[in-house]
């Protein structure tokens, strides 16, 4: 890998070889137009006259030949080659790469006719050797600084990084990782489980899926970090390992927990001037006749403090399952969840002209947590599906079982989304602003209810659409284990 170790092996190989006075190696530049670097091997004490406008005479010369040149009497020549004393010969083969000549190699001897057709064609032989070290130096060098390059990148971000195997074993953790996690370079090429991280970046990532996933971890100083998890594919689509990136969003989680809890201060205030107004609105009727105007603003008045009234009933509802207040854990059905939010969809889907329609599962697996709030969520992205899908279209309600999961999958027809969209689809208050979407209304929260439902009970939601395509949402919730199960009957009993 180190030219200059591997070039003078092959010098004082040929000058052992042929006798030679003199082996010199001229590594020339990437055009080829200059000499970059020259390695010399020769008998002590012998000076060779012109030798460094030899050099560029012979890479001159077998630029445009890109043969190789043997001289066995120099006093026949002209040029620098003519006055080299003592030299009285030479051969000279070009070193090429890839159809270019990156070096020269020549040997001098200090008597005429020194190189029969057996040593030109042990010199031929190490010189091909010598393109062959040439490569392998070259692909080091570009390798090396590449890792360099990644060292220094790796070593200077901020962002915590890092790799495994195929195997789950740790092949890589940035500084900046170290210190997060308390974990130094010795635990290079130990098993991830065995390594000392919060449980639930390791169990995100150990997870056997080879899609892109994202944690929150917190820590014990009460720092939360954001941890991307991504598959590393080798040039087969195989996973060769995983890649996690973890950003520190404790600033955004504090702005987020100041500004829910305005929200929630402001949405609770809000509820007894609203009930003022629908009282005094309700008794307008009381006070005498209305006419058609009139009639036509109270409910327009009315339809506005319901919206009013959805929009803080959600705020709170947000609030009290992010804290986790009232939260019940029980057995849930999940067949029969899925079928009550269904039947209180249909007549939406029917009004709007959209087949809803619920397909078949196998079995029905049970799950531990808040029945109420489980059909809640399922409802919402329900009703969404139907919002967005355009009279004609089809909503698809499903229910999958693996061993560890239960994955609650609905689809439909409607106008899709936008990558760029997908990225803050569960955020509070986004909504996606299409042409499509200018009649639909929401409060953009119904998504964010649904990821805090599904997280409070330790799921995961996730959507996949194309524009124009349809979007398809799950919902993975854990299957109870034997012993979960048992206590659950017990109590039940």
């Amino acid at each position: 890998m180190d030219l200059e170790r591997g070039v003078l092996p092959i010098l004082n190989g040929a000058l052992e070889e042929t006798g030679a006075t003199v082996a010199r190696f001229i590594l020339l530049s990437t055009s080829g137009n200059r000499v970059q670097r020259v390695f010399s091997s020769g008998k002590e004490d012998v000076e060779i006259a012109n030798i460094a406008a030899l050099d560029r005479d012979f890479s001159k010369a077998l630029r445009r030949r890109r043969h190789r040149l043997v001289i066995q009497d120099l006093s026949e020549t002209k040029g620098p080659a003519s006055m080299a004393q003592p030299l009285q010969s030479v051969a000279v083969f070009p070193v090429r790469l890839h159809n270019d000549t990156v070096a020269i190699f020549w040997v001098g001897a200090d008597q005429s006719d020194a190189f029969d057709e057996a040593r030109v064609n042990f010199l031929s032989t190490l010189a091909n050797q010598a393109a062959v070290l040439v490569e392998n130096a070259r692909l080091f060098q570009a390798a090396e600084g590449g890792r360099r390059r990644l060292a220094a990148i790796l070593a200077s971000t901020t962002d915590a990084i890092l790799v495994i195997d195929s195997r789950a074993r740790l092949l890589l953790i940035n500084p900046a990782a170290q210190r997060v996690l308390e974990v130094n370079e010795s635990a290079y090429g130990r098993l991830l489980k065995n390594v000392d991280i919060p449980e639930p970046l390791k169990t995100a990532v150990l997870r056997s899926d080879e899609e892109q996933q994202a944690v929150e971890v917190p820590l014990e100083d009460g720092r939360t970090f954001y941890a991307s998890i991504a598959p590393i594919l080798d040039p087969q689509g195989l996973m060769a390992g995983k890649v996690v990136v973890m950003r520190d969003v404790t600033h955004f989680k504090e702005l987020d927990e100041m500004k829910s809890d305005f929200v929630a201060t402001v949405s609770h205030d809000l509820r007894a001037p609203l009930t003022f107004i629908r009282g005094y609105a309700t008794m307008l009727m009381m006070v005498g006749d209305l006419n058609d105007k009139q009639h036509d603003y109270l409910d327009r008045i009315l339809e506005g403090i319901d919206q009013m009234s959805a929009l803080i009933g959600d705020l709170l509802n947000l609030r009290r399952i992010e804290a986790g207040v009232g939260v019940r854990q029980e057995a849930c059905r999940l067949g029969l969840i899925l079928v009550e939010a269904v039947d209180t969809m249909r007549a939406r889907a029917t009004n709007k002209g959209v087949m809803l329609r619920l397909d078949p599962a196998e079995g029905a697996p049970t799950v531990i947590g808040d029945c109420t709030l489980i059909r809640q969520a399922v409802s919402n992205l329900v009703d969404n599906a139907i919002k967005y899908t355009p009279a004609g279209g089809q909503v698809n309600v499903g229910l999958d079982v693996t061993d560890s999961e239960a994955i609650i999958h609905i689809s439909d027809t409607g106008i899709g989304i936008a990558p760029e969209d997908m990225v803050r689809l569960f955020e509070k208050f986004y909504r996606i602003k299409r042409r499509e979407t200018s009649d639909v209304q929401g409060t953009g929260l119904g998504l964010a209810l649904v990821k805090s439902i599904v997280e409070r009970h330790g799921g995961r939601v996730w959507v996949d659409s194309e524009v124009d395509q349809g979007s398809t949402f799950y919902i993975a919730l854990q299957l109870p284990d034997e012993e979960e199960k048992a206590d659950d009957i017990e109590v039940e009993g």
